[in-house]
């Protein structure tokens, strides 16, 4: 953090990572906003948004006091994974997940996202080393095809 961003960030390091533990289940949420505009269904959209809000004012209220600005991180994190979980149960998202390889590429995440954690080499390094791990399992999980890539390059070109 320091080399890249310098050291006004270094005293919200383990905030920014907690919260960027949020980012995996944000993309469930969206999928789940997507499938409310497409369905006509706002209402169940509004519940999941609700459902979302009253987790964090909950987890914060009792993280805040005890962890400070890293329990109101935590409390952040989780309520966008509550939010998820409601997307996920009141749209049926398992055939749309299915369909769009969701689980494996989140597994490509994590795998990806633990190797940032690891204090093995400098920021930089470490940061290539994740995305380089990244794209492996995609291509190696069949996330990602080569033929998809052709076909979109193919449609970029023409």
């Amino acid at each position: 953090v320091h080399t890249l961003l310098g050291d006004s960030y270094l005293p919200v390091v383990a905030n920014l990572k907690v919260l960027s533990l949020g980012l995996l289940p944000i993309g469930l949420v969206r999928i789940g906003i997507a499938v409310a505009m497409v369905r006509l269904e706002q209402r169940k959209a509004v519940v999941m948004a609700a459902g979302g809000a009253i987790a964090f004012v909950a987890l914060a209220a009792v993280l805040v006091p005890e962890s400070g600005s890293r329990g109101a991180s935590i409390a952040a994190a989780l309520a966008v994974g509550v939010t998820a979980a409601l997307a996920y149960a009141l749209f049926g998202l398992r055939p749309t997940l299915g369909a769009a390889r969701f689980w494996r590429l989140t597994a490509c995440g994590l795998f990806a996202f633990a190797v940032l954690e690891l204090p093995w080499a400098a920021g930089p390094l470490t940061g290539l080393a994740a995305l380089g791990l990244f794209a492996a399992l995609l291509f190696g999980s069949g996330v990602v095809r080569t033929a998809e890539l052709r076909r979109l390059a193919g449609a970029i070109v023409t």
